[in-house]
């Protein structure tokens, strides 16, 4: 499916002012009409993607440490900032044996502190370098921070370790180590605040981390892990467990004796080689020699699909990426987190997806390929691609018989170059395109002869009273007593067993409810009239089908009037022909008229009659043209609206602003 859309429209084909005898296209917006196409996804077949992990270690990891005052506290003969020392020392030792002897591994450290006093709550002691000499130093060298001054920022530590990944870091695999005996009570502005509301700002940080790819491990020490408002000798377990995302790379460990061999631990299994699997795959089918062709002004989606991640309790991520940038433009850009929790059997299915648009001026048939890339602990893991070509043709409407008026806008179909007379824009001489601020096409030879255009501020979208001629405007003049209990009409035949509330001929019923139609032909059958209220939406997923001249049919909904994608033929024409229409009848929606809902399929949409789309007064769109020939753009339009003057003739008197009464009197 695609979306030709008319940004913020009230949208009128050949409509009547009341009383009088010819018919119009109305648009009433407040910018200009702009064209778009949306094509939704496709299933398609798997282009599945799969890597195992080898036996390397790309790895830059951060030490942050928590230097506030109670730090300083003695714990088994030793201040607990001397047992971080050891612990961090023994977690570089075993970095550093595991370097040497294994050519795969590329390992960086650094190490940053945090704790609070005036103008530096948390500092970079050691930028991330593969020098563990360096490393060792640095972490030596960390002494207490804070002066009399007390409190922890631990949203300070994270946010400027965070920086230092950005700066210097190129690695597969990021990740923080966060230690903390206590809460984050302070904040970067230096001011005291509740703990809840430093947990709040330390999760923001490490969120912004993971989008990075960074993963938090985090140790916490006290005799006690608590979540209230905590103090010596307790921490806020919950600030970390919320920091690390993951139950599993969460330590509490009230020893500080086991501090050392906690991170040797991490040392280990930051670099521990392993099994990682997944498999992904694109919803839209294309290869490098068969791209997927997406038009001038078109939106494509293109969804990834995961039909399985192991092991479980992984943190996981899909990043899309286009290999030839300047094409396309790309949103949403990502990341995306698969959740994949600890105890998991497997991921049997995740849905991500982007929309792709073609950048202005990018030349026809220029590609690029679209990966989606999924990471497992900040590794890339299994990838899938889907190959784009930009097209030549915007899909374009075109209108028939009547005049087309943009109240407070431009009037845009975008058709072919050089255009024969199959591919003019209006095919009546009685046409005239009416507008307030610019046309396309905008040459004579493109509009159709005698190419004449009138620019005004055409305000005729309100009835004098200034009411717009919507659902309720039609409501106050009549409103029916019958109402359709259904919410779906198979056949005509429902109008011949229901007969409605009939006013001056007419079958006039109300729906309240969304109400979907089927096939409705009421031609070789006796004069119908048939007026139908919806208090909601309506599908049309048939065509309907008058007799020309007798019938007359008319939808007033408050909701969107969208029609199936099915509703037409698969044959093109050129001119529509008295009989090829899809859908006759005077269609007035306050909200959205949609030409297309469904998947994409390369069907001509013919309507006789008049469709008026408020576009609840501008605040959505008006009319959605959302068909698309692909190829055939270049020669047949993808709706065609046709002048139907028996309508106009036929429109009921009661819904008019004003009765006249003609009768003879003597002079």
């Amino acid at each position: 499916m695609h979306n030709l859309r008319l940004p913020r429209v009230y949208f009128i084909i050949l409509v009547v002012i009341i009383g009088v005898s010819f018919g119009y296209l109305l648009f009433q917006n407040n910018d200009n009409l702009v064209s778009e196409e949306n094509q939704e996804e496709e299933t398609s077949e798997n282009i599945p993607g799969q890597y195992i992990a080898s036996p390397v270690c790309d790895l830059d990891v951060s030490f942050n440490v928590d230097v506030s005052a109670s730090m300083l506290n003695v714990v088994d003969g030793k201040t607990k900032l001397d047992w971080a020392k050891e612990a961090m020392n023994a977690f570089v030792s075993r970095m550093e044996d595991l370097a040497s002897s294994n050519s795969g591994y590329n390992i960086k450290i650094g190490v940053a502190e945090f704790s609070y006093r005036r103008g530096n709550d948390a500092r970079i002691v050691q930028s991330l370098t593969n020098d563990f000499g360096r490393v060792t130093s640095a972490v030596n060298s960390i002494q207490r921070l804070g002066g009399l001054f007390g409190g922890t920022c631990i949203s300070c530590g994270i946010a400027i370790a965070n920086n230092d990944f950005t700066l210097n870091s190129h690695a597969t695999k990021k990740a923080q180590i966060v230690f903390s005996d206590g809460c984050g009570n302070k904040d970067i502005l230096n001011r005291t605040i509740p703990v809840s509301e430093g947990r709040i700002n330390s999760t923001y940080e490490a969120n912004r981390g993971r989008s990075q790819g960074i993963i938090y491990y985090t140790v916490g020490y006290s005799s006690e892990a608590v979540s209230a408002d905590c103090g010596n000798p307790y921490y806020d377990e919950q600030t970390l467990l919320e920091i690390a995302g993951d139950p599993s790379r969460h330590y509490f460990r009230p020893n500080a004796s086991d501090w050392v061999n906690t991170f040797e631990e991490l040392a280990l299994d930051m670099c521990r080689t392993e099994t990682v699997s997944c498999s992904v795959a694109s919803t839209v089918s294309s290869s490098a020699s068969s791209p997927r062709v997406i038009q001038p002004g078109a939106t494509l989606n293109v969804g990834t699909n995961f039909t399985s991640i192991s092991p479980s309790g992984k943190s996981a991520e899909v990043r899309y990426r286009l290999t030839t940038p300047g094409v396309v433009g790309l949103n949403p850009t990502g990341p995306f987190s698969v959740p994949n929790p600890a105890g998991s059997t497997s991921l049997s299915s995740y849905y991500t997806s982007v929309n792709l648009t073609p950048l202005q001026s990018v030349p026809a048939g220029s590609r690029t390929e679209l990966r989606a890339e999924v990471f497992i602990d900040g590794a890339l893991s299994c990838s899938t691609s889907t190959f784009i070509e930009i097209g030549s043709t915007f899909p374009w409407w075109q209108v028939s018989g009547g005049d087309i008026v943009a109240a407070r806008g431009s009037i845009v179909s975008n058709v072919p170059m050089s255009p024969v007379a199959k591919t003019l824009f209006l095919t009546s001489r009685l046409g005239l395109p009416i507008f307030s601020e610019s046309i396309i096409p905008s040459t004579r030879s493109s509009i159709g002869s005698p190419g004449w255009v009138v620019n005004s501020s055409f305000r005729g979208y309100s009835s004098p009273r200034g009411q717009n001629y919507n659902y309720n405007f039609f409501a106050q003049k009549f409103s029916p007593t019958a109402t359709i209990n259904s919410e779906t009409i198979t056949s005509s035949s429902y109008f011949d067993n229901n007969i409605g509330s009939i006013k001056d001929g007419y079958q006039v019923y109300m729906r309240n409810g969304p109400l979907s139609l089927g096939t409705l032909n009421f031609e070789n059958n006796t004069s119908k009239k048939i007026i139908i209220f919806v208090n909601g939406e309506v599908n049309i997923n048939g065509k309907i089908l008058l007799d020309d001249g007798l019938d007359f049919f008319m939808i007033i909904s408050r909701g969107n009037i969208n029609v199936s994608n099915l509703v037409g033929d698969p044959g093109l024409v050129e001119t529509p022909s008295t009989g090829s229409e899809d859908l006759e009848g005077i269609f007035v929606t306050d909200g959205e008229f949609v030409t297309n809902v469904g998947d994409y399929a390369p069907r001509q949409l013919i309507i006789r009659g008049v469709v008026v789309g408020w576009g609840r007064n501008g605040s959505v769109n008006g009319v959605n043209f959302q068909r698309n020939l692909g190829s055939s753009n270049s020669i047949y339009p993808s709706e065609i609206f046709k002048y139907a003057p028996d309508l106009i003739l036929g429109f009921p008197s009661f819904f008019g602003e004003k009765s006249i009464l003609w009768r003879e009197v003597s002079p």
